[in-house]
């Protein structure tokens, strides 16, 4: 079928369906107004509810911005005192945990596991290697 063959078809169809519609004495054009009508009123109601929708938003960002120098201070903390527990372990053990932190995110990613999880594995090779990289050391390079 052609795009014209189409197009005269769904004209006839609603030329039918108008014709039938009167033939039955209701009004189509009525009914469209009245449909109009509804979406006109639903549009008012949800227009009428955004300023609800955005103090309640508001509401939720200020309660997030009054926790976040909590939650960022804690995090910190927990980050220092985990760089600290991991300069304590022996350089050897160090490089295994992120010898196997790097296999696993690798074999995750070949495994087409999803990105987010297969990044997560690596969070503990990024921990071993600031661990590492700011443990002190004494004037030969060695801990």
């Amino acid at each position: 079928m052609t795009i014209t063959e189409t197009k005269d078809t769904a004209v006839d169809a609603i030329t039918d369906t108008a014709s039938a519609a009167k033939s039955t004495g209701s009004d189509p054009i009525g009914g469209t107004r009245s449909a109009v009508g509804q979406v006109r009123d639903s549009v008012g109601d949800a227009m009428s509810r955004v300023p609800a929708v955005i103090d309640s938003a508001k509401s939720g960002v200020d309660q997030v911005a009054e926790r976040m120098p909590v939650a960022v201070e804690t995090t910190r903390v927990a980050a220092i005192r985990t760089n600290s527990q991991l300069q304590t372990l022996p350089e050897q053990t160090l490089r295994m945990i992120a010898v196997g932190s790097i296999g696993l995110s690798a074999g995750l990613s070949m495994a087409r596991a999803p990105r987010i999880i297969a990044f997560a594995a690596l969070f503990p090779a990024l921990f071993v290697g600031g661990a590492l990289a700011t443990r002190p050391r004494n004037d030969f390079g060695s801990h």
